[in-house]
């Protein structure tokens, strides 16, 4: 059987995990997270230590909350990022309209004096 020595082990050890992951910038430190919460919070809830568990609650729930931001936020700066993509090939594109026009227009601007 195992401990629960053993377990808050594996959580302290998720716990660090996960913040080496956040300090890269990774959305994996979240899963290490809500599993670590989730098993302090079990350990506290066990040994009567109700103040604990609240906080590991709390923890869980911030890690469920930052999940969801960051994955949104990744999707909106997808969005974005496409958009840019879009404009750029627009703009391209109003540019070769514009030297297309320009040399139209420019012999008969020439002609008369207009340059």
């Amino acid at each position: 059987m195992i401990t629960n020595e053993i377990i808050g082990g594996i959580a302290c050890v998720l716990a660090v995990v996960g913040v080496l992951l956040n300090n890269r910038k990774m959305i994996g430190c979240f899963y290490f997270w809500i599993v670590s919460n989730s098993l302090g919070g079990l350990l506290h809830w066990a040994a009567g230590q109700y103040t604990l568990c609240a906080r590991d609650v709390i923890f869980l729930a911030l890690a469920v909350a930052g999940f969801w931001k960051w994955r949104n936020e990744k999707n909106k700066i997808a969005d974005l990022e496409g958009e840019n993509e879009q404009l750029k090939a627009e703009n391209e594109q109003l540019k070769t309209t514009n030297k297309q026009l320009y040399n139209r227009l420019a012999p008969f601007m020439l002609q008369e004096g207009n340059f």
